[in-house]
């Protein structure tokens, strides 16, 4: 097994309402991982795949812009 990691992105700026997983925690693709407040919507920011969180980049009430890394994850994938 190895692990290679996925940065997720922000798609859009907005600020971080609220974040929903911590380090350590396993996550499926799909997982909401954190909630964006943009344009009076919340939008939530899900797990691109399966994986164990490694750091969660932003914090509560926290202003984002495009493309800035929001949390990083370890993919773990059989083989290689």
């Amino acid at each position: 097994m190895k692990a290679e990691q996925t940065q997720v992105y922000s798609q859009m700026g907005g600020w971080v309402v609220e974040c929903c997983v911590n380090p350590g925690d396993r996550v499926e693709e799909g997982t909401v991982l954190l909630l964006i407040e943009s344009m009076k919507m919340r939008i939530p920011v899900t797990a691109p795949c399966s994986g164990v969180v490694v750091s969660v980049c932003v914090e509560p009430e926290e202003v984002v812009q495009p493309e800035d890394v929001l949390v990083i994850l370890d993919q773990v994938s059989v083989g290689g």
